[in-house]
């Protein structure tokens, strides 16, 4: 993601104004891809980047928004089957320890290879989340505009720690998708109310990120509070889901998104020069995922070489 970034610097510096949002999803599109053992040519970057983008971008998005979500994971299927196909009679090659290595040769619980519609949809599950994370990274560039004295103590040699207190803070305090949606497998009762087997429920998850029983100040930006506050309980801070990654309904990529967002406080800080906005846009609430308005635009971006050590967790 680091090396995608900085050669992305290098088209961006001759540019006047750069929207954020949308220049961080083909980084994240090629980085993850080739990491996933499907480079991607020149041509097909921004294709690939759109029909990933599409399929958390425009899913609820109205009407219009969802059918093209659809066509677009159609695309993306037809293209992730096509490699798993390859791969499996042999016209692909990938290193045994990519994913897409791994996932053309899974076996189902019978021991044969999962069929190719499944598995390609396995492989966007991969690739598609880790697009997604271009939300939270232009989060991370809002908040280090409404918080300079952060900035600055970031930037001048805070510890490791200070920047994960940073990036917790915002995946507490900014949206990404307000709440997940299931369907119970057994009855259960909450607080005093009968949840009956098969009934559709929802967690509400920018709410309980904002709950006043457990959160002093929650509407305020406070990294502050990760170092003098304890947490009391760990189903107050549902960011990405709640329980365990492994048995609950919590992402599995959960620490992928955290180690990029410390990556992009190093890029943002450490590693390239921009100048915000003329203002800081507000947050529009009327879309999914909510973003700041015009997707976050930058102005004058270049390189800045500098060590990027502190900022290491």
């Amino acid at each position: 993601m680091r090396r995608e970034w900085l050669q992305a610097l290098q088209r961006w510096q001759h540019c006047e104004e750069v929207q954020l949002y949308g220049a961080l999803q083909e980084v994240l599109a090629v980085a993850v891809c080739d990491w996933a053992g499907l480079p991607l040519d020149p041509g097909e970057r921004g294709v690939r980047t759109r029909e990933l983008v599409s399929l958390f971008d425009d899913a609820a998005r109205g009407v219009g928004g969802h059918l093209r979500a659809r066509l677009r994971r159609h695309q993306a299927e037809a293209w992730a089957r096509r490699h798993i196909e390859a791969v499996r009679v042999g016209a692909r090659r990938p290193a045994e320890d990519t994913v897409l290595a791994r996932i053309a040769r899974h076996p189902d619980a019978d021991g044969r290879e999962l069929p190719p519609a499944i598995a390609a949809v396995e492989l966007l599950n991969v690739l598609r989340p880790v697009v997604a994370v271009s939300v939270y990274l232009v989060f991370v560039a809002h908040a280090l505009q409404g918080r300079a004295d952060w900035a600055e103590r970031l930037r001048d040699g805070a510890q490791g720690k200070e920047a994960l207190h940073f990036v917790q803070e915002v995946r507490r305090h900014y949206p990404f998708f307000p709440l997940l949606a299931g369907r119970t497998r057994a009855g259960a009762r909450w607080r005093g109310a009968a949840i009956p087997a098969g009934m559709r429920v929802i967690l509400d998850v920018y709410g309980t990120n904002h709950s006043r029983r457990d959160w002093v100040e929650p509407d305020v930006f406070l990294p502050e509070r990760w170092g003098a506050f304890a947490l009391q309980t760990p189903s107050a801070f549902v960011p990405q889901g709640g329980g365990p990654a492994a048995t609950g309904h919590r992402c599995p990529g959960e620490d992928v998104a955290l180690q990029l967002m410390l990556l992009s406080l190093d890029m943002f800080l450490l590693r390239m020069r921009y100048e915000p906005g003329e203002r800081r846009p507000p947050l529009d609430f009327s879309r999914l995922p909510a973003l700041p308005e015009g997707g976050l635009v930058i102005r004058r971006p270049g390189a800045m070489l500098r060590s990027p050590q502190v900022l290491r967790v």
